[in-house]
């Protein structure tokens, strides 16, 4: 919450125009994602797999907004939500993106950014590489003139064995 209001603040004082976008993208994540995973916490008695998903699904979040939304706002980029729809607006047809990493690549990539000194994926690391990937794909989707207006609705993370099954069957 710290980290919100002091971003939304250097945002007015240097007049950035995405401020109102910005703010909805910070009331999103208040909002709806951390009730969401505070419920977790307490429903599981703040369970080790449930502070470890809190903490992954947070440092994933900042992780993707620090090097997209924060980099748009110091010049670097141009912001990826800048034309965001409203919540009315955005009832679209569906499609399927399949993204599949190497457990070596995960580690090694999201892990080290962590600074996360292991060689298997623990919890907090898979859902830090969870939530870094629905902004990695938010930005595919950015690059694809023919999605214009697409978002991401579901995700799920899969095994080898259940990928291999989802595609066997795609191809059927």
């Amino acid at each position: 919450m710290k980290h919100f209001a002091e971003e939304e603040e250097y945002m007015a004082s240097i007049n950035y125009e995405g401020l109102d976008t910005h703010k909805r993208i910070h009331q999103e994540f208040r909002e709806k994602t951390l009730p969401i995973l505070e419920k977790e916490l307490e429903q599981t008695d703040y369970s080790e797999n449930a502070v470890e998903h809190f903490l992954g699904v947070c440092a994933g979040w900042l992780i993707g907004h620090t090097l997209t939304e924060d980099h748009a706002i110091t010049g670097g980029s141009i912001s990826r939500w800048r034309e965001l729809l409203s919540d009315k607006e955005q009832e679209e047809e569906k499609c399927e993106i399949l993204l599949v990493f190497e457990e070596k690549l995960l580690i090694n990539t999201v892990g080290k950014v962590m600074g996360i000194k292991t060689n298997k994926l623990d919890a907090m690391l898979m859902n830090s590489v969870r939530y870094t990937s629905r902004q990695f794909v938010g930005r595919i989707i950015e690059y694809l003139p023919d999605m214009d207006g697409y978002e991401l609705k579901e995700e799920n993370l899969l095994t080898y064995e259940q990928f291999r099954k989802v595609f066997e069957n795609e191809q059927l």
